[in-house]
């Protein structure tokens, strides 16, 4: 009994420390500036760009200004201080109506980076307009794009209780069967989580009974003697 709390509390500890890369840097991202990420050689310029920025939902960026703006998704912004900023480019479309930022291969890994700072910091109206980037054939990036420590953002949102992403990411169809470098999925992540009588998580658990694929998850004890998942779940009160 003993060494079997003490193997789940050393998962636990090891699926916090593998996750806990994204969360790290989206806290260090509050003391980021976005006027300081703007490199023009121009003050003018930089002005010019900083008003628009700020101003017009859909200004008319020269060749220089977008690729200044570039800096802004190249490195982890406070999207509570900066999130109408963020917002207002990814919206941005030339004059044909085509997107202006996110439309070159390499900058897939900012991509992936915004969706999980959006994910952690629960900004839906960031995650709404990104989701269009993960579906159909010509996609940008995938839903279930893994990082270092092998988390969705699925799974990343489970492990930081981030309901509100949750709710989003199933609904956009994110997979509930990928695991991570620590072999869990979201649901074997969700009994490590504070989220208890949510919606999020009774529709987790309800899309996950409804999928016979994952029967085996729910019914299945990991462990000789040990709690299936549905029954921790029932535990931990995860249905009101």
């Amino acid at each position: 009994m003993f060494f079997e709390k003490l193997n789940v509390k050393m998962s636990f500890f090891l699926l916090f420390f593998l996750a806990s890369g994204p969360w790290v840097a989206a806290q260090a991202s509050a003391e980021l500036d976005i006027e300081a990420l703007i490199e023009m050689d121009s003050p003018e310029d930089k002005k010019t760009l900083i008003d628009k920025l700020k101003g017009n939902k859909n200004p008319d960026y020269t060749l220089e200004e977008r690729a200044a703006l570039k800096a802004i998704f190249s490195t982890q912004v406070d999207l509570g201080t900066y999130g109408n900023e963020v917002l207002s480019l990814l919206r941005a479309r030339d004059k044909a109506g085509n997107r202006l930022f996110f439309t070159e291969k390499k900058e897939k890994k900012n991509a992936c980076q915004l969706f999980l700072s959006a994910i952690l910091s629960e900004d839906e109206s960031i995650l709404n307009e990104m989701l269009p980037l993960t579906q159909g054939e010509a996609s940008f990036f995938s839903l279930d794009f893994q990082d270092k420590a092998g988390n969705t953002p699925l799974i990343t949102a489970v492990i930081f209780s981030k309901k509100e992403s949750v709710s989003i990411l199933l609904k956009a169809g994110a997979s509930l069967t990928l695991e991570n470098n620590a072999g869990e999925n979201a649901l074997m992540a969700l009994s490590h989580t504070t989220l208890s009588r949510e919606e999020a998580v009774e529709a987790l658990l309800l899309k996950a009974i409804q999928d016979k694929k994952l029967w085996p998850t729910l019914l299945a004890p990991r462990k000789k003697g040990s709690d299936t998942l549905l029954m921790r779940a029932i535990k931990n009160e995860h249905f009101a």
